[in-house]
């Protein structure tokens, strides 16, 4: 017998179901930063306005000195000084290749130098190297007078002034060189600047300042100005 077909038929499409909604995942972790990006370039330099130049400060005065050892300075040895009557010029007798000069402790006796005076000074700086002859028992002082003239241009030879008093030098217990300066106006003293002038330094043995008893060893006499 022949086989009977069989009919397959096929159903009208089924409705969409609904959409699910699950719940939202956790927030993943931040990425990492990117690489800082290159420096830009450096810009223009400025170009301020050059400061004004100062002003040209005063130029200072120079004026000379005169470092005057023993055997440089004058003796006075004639009635045309102050004081006629000259320190001994000898070898020192702590030091024989030393020359000096000696002044008695009980007599004036003087020494001298003639010397240009700078046209600018108003001061003059004396500046001694010296030592007492013997060790004193304590300290003490030798007192000086100093004596100028002046030396005027085409003029006659001015008098000598009367002794200026110095500072008393000071000498402590022993026979070392000591250093001292002692700075005096010129005006103080009656001398003009620009002028030749001589001076004579005197030790002023009868005052009552002078208390070295042994002699008062000269070796350099420095003068500058101020």
């Amino acid at each position: 017998m022949g086989q009977s077909a069989i009919k397959i038929f096929r159903g009208a499409t089924g409705a969409t179901g609904a959409t699910g909604s699950g719940v939202t995942g956790a927030t993943g972790p931040t990425g990492v930063t990117g690489a800082t990006g290159a420096t830009g370039p450096t810009g223009p330099t400025g170009t301020g306005a050059t400061g004004a130049t100062g002003a040209t400060g005063v130029t200072g005065l120079s004026f000379p000195i005169y470092q005057l050892s023993a055997d440089q300075l004058d003796l006075p040895l004639t009635s045309d000084w102050a004081v006629n009557s000259n320190a001994a010029l000898v070898s020192d007798s702590n030091n024989n290749a030393l020359p000096v000069l000696r002044f008695d402790p009980s007599t004036a006796e003087g020494c001298g130098l003639t010397i240009d005076i700078p046209d600018d000074a108003t001061n003059i700086i004396l500046k001694f190297k010296s030592r007492a002859e013997t060790t004193p028992g304590g300290t003490v002082g030798v007192a000086l007078l100093l004596y100028k003239r002046d030396l005027a241009d085409n003029s006659a030879v001015g008098s000598w002034s009367s002794g200026y008093q110095l500072t008393n030098l000071s000498f402590p217990t022993n026979e070392y060189w000591q250093y001292d300066s002692q700075t005096i106006s010129l005006s103080t003293l009656g001398i003009t600047a620009g002028r030749m002038t001589q001076l004579e330094l005197v030790r002023d043995a009868v005052d009552s300042g002078d208390t070295l008893t042994s002699d008062w060893t000269l070796a350099l006499l420095g003068i500058e100005w101020a």
